[in-house]
């Protein structure tokens, strides 16, 4: 059997990703996710905007909560990474690199060229952390469930 045809698209695409991947990890790191001054975003913006959320998960620097968007009509998922805590482990090249990469992928959703992930709709880069209404762990639905 000879080698495998793919598509130069998911070729470029590929290629991409892999170079998204190789971000210098040393103390010149400049990557668009620097700790500079993000914007306070309000608790009540939060929850305006999202009227209801279920906690669904967390890891090392991360959660991720289920949010109804009632203006598109969908329900989202939301990854709120904490920056201050990756820096101070000297770990925030790493949540530039996952932001691109999600970024790229997003991309060949939304061009069809593959449906196997997550599209991202919007991001946005704050020092307000998630209201304790969208839950925790130990309370993963604080607002109950969503009728």
């Amino acid at each position: 059997a000879g080698p495998l045809n793919v598509s130069r698209g998911w070729r470029a695409a590929s290629l991409a990703a892999l170079a998204a991947c190789s971000v210098k990890d040393d103390d010149d790191y400049e990557g668009t996710l620097q700790p500079k001054a993000p914007r306070a975003v309000p608790k009540e913006s939060f929850l305006s905007t999202f009227p209801w959320a279920r906690f669904l998960a967390e890891g090392g620097f991360k959660q991720v909560f289920l949010v109804d968007n009632p203006v598109e009509g969908r329900r989202e998922a939301v990854s709120v990474m904490d920056l201050s805590a990756m820096a101070e482990t000297r770990n925030l090249s790493l949540a530039d690199t996952e932001v691109r990469l999600a970024l790229l992928l997003s991309r060949l959703v939304e061009t069809g060229a593959c449906r196997h992930f997550v599209r991202v709709y919007q991001l946005l880069r704050t020092s307000t952390p998630p209201p304790r209404e969208w839950g925790n762990p130990e309370d993963k639905t604080p607002l109950g469930s969503l009728s």
